[in-house]
Parts: C-alpha cells; structure tokens; sequence
C-alpha cells in the first residue's frame, strides 16, 4: 500500500514499504527499544481557559501526540511525519 510520510527536513515524500531504508540495523534492533509518548496541548492552555464562555462546556485541551523512538519523534499530520525530536510545529508537550 502507498502512504504520504512527511519528514520535516525533506519536505512530504509519496512512499512505500521500505520507507525507512535510512534508519539502518544498528539502530533498529529487534526488541528492547523505548518509545516515548508524548502529549501536546495544541490550544496551548486556551480551551481550559475559554472553552466554557466560548462554548458552554470546560474542555481541558485539545490534545495531539507524537511518539519518539530510534531518535525521531513521530506523528500524524496529514501523513505520517517525522522530524527531530522536540522540534515539531506543536510547541512544547504537556
């Protein structure tokens, strides 16, 4: 199957599987890897602010993740991207 990945020093590339031919063996053991979660807020604190006069409902963010793992911080928007970590477009995670 195709997919759109999108790496943020590259610019948005049409892939297949093999995609990640870059990340070579050494990097890519076969068990024992951390991955780390990571939450955004991409309200940056507004919708626990605002939302009940905006809306009549108190909603406390809206909320977006990312992984990181093999020394890249991965996402979805509007394909799969990656880029380093902590250097994605949704500032600083919660």
């Amino acid at each position: 199957f195709f997919f759109r990945m999108c790496n943020m020093q590259q610019g948005c590339v049409v892939g297949q599987p093999g995609w990640d031919a870059d990340l070579d063996s050494e990097e890519c053991p076969e068990e024992g890897v951390e991955v780390v979660l990571l939450v955004y807020d991409l309200s940056q604190g507004m919708a626990a602010s605002m939302s009940q006069a905006l809306i009549g409902k108190h909603i406390d963010g809206i909320w977006h993740t990312s992984i990181v793992v093999y020394g890249k911080e991965w996402w979805f928007g509007g394909g799969i991207c990656r880029a380093p970590p902590g250097t994605t477009p949704y500032g600083r995670p919660v």
